[in-house]
């Protein structure tokens, strides 16, 4: 699990999206999120964190955040095990992975995980954004977040 601090949304406009979103995802039900970007992590990564401070501030209990971004096949495994033990003991995880476009270590954390957001950057092609929600699966997902975030 890398440990490393979220970028920051780039403008108030995609913090009060993040907030929107994070209302939305309080309204149903989940121990487990996966944060699925399309095509750059970074954008992703700042969701996640975002979402975690946000769940905080609502006085939701304490959401533990896993980066599963650039990890192996292997690790992705351990890491999918290492969540249901989490969520066994009542926790809630925000998981963030590596775009399934460019990386399938992470889908069985997306496989293991009860819902799941998509993060596209403004200006991603829709063909990576279709080809994500066939991998993700219609049914998991709760919503999407566009970021300007890229670098």
């Amino acid at each position: 699990m890398a440990a490393s601090s979220p970028a920051e949304p780039t403008t108030s406009k995609e913090t009060r999206d993040l907030q929107m979103m994070w209302v939305s995802l309080v309204q149903r039900p989940w121990s487990s999120l996966v944060v699925v970007p399309t095509e750059s992590p970074v954008a992703a990564r700042a969701a996640a964190g975002a979402l975690s401070e946000i769940g905080a501030f609502h006085d939701l209990g304490q959401i533990e955040t896993m980066d599963a971004v650039g990890v192996s096949s292997g690790e992705g495994l351990r890491l999918a095990r290492y969540l249901a033990e989490r969520t066994a003991q009542g926790k809630r995880v925000v998981i963030l992975v590596d775009p399934l476009t460019q990386s399938m270590a992470g889908f069985p954390l997306v496989t293991s995980a009860e819902r799941a957001l998509l993060v596209l950057r403004y200006g991603t092609s829709m063909a990576a954004a279709r080809t994500t929600v066939e991998l993700v699966g219609k049914h998991k997902i709760i919503g999407a977040v566009a970021l300007k975030t890229d670098a």
